[in-house]
């Protein structure tokens, strides 16, 4: 089970970028929503930019 819930927790939250039921009623994206699917694409990206730098900064490539 604790397998499932770190798959869960690693992977991206996809549906923060979706906004096909809202543009299927007409709407349009706001200023809001996309800025808070960028904040949450660059706290992510950040987020295992920095994991991956500390796995590979103890590898010696040499």
């Amino acid at each position: 089970m604790w397998l499932f819930t770190a798959v869960y927790v690693l992977l991206p939250n996809l549906s923060n970028f979706s906004f096909i039921a809202n543009s299927a009623n007409g709407d349009a994206p706001t200023l809001a929503w996309i800025g808070s699917a960028a904040a949450y694409a660059l706290v992510y990206d950040v987020i295992i930019m920095t994991i991956t730098g500390v796995i590979f900064s103890r590898r010696n490539f040499k």
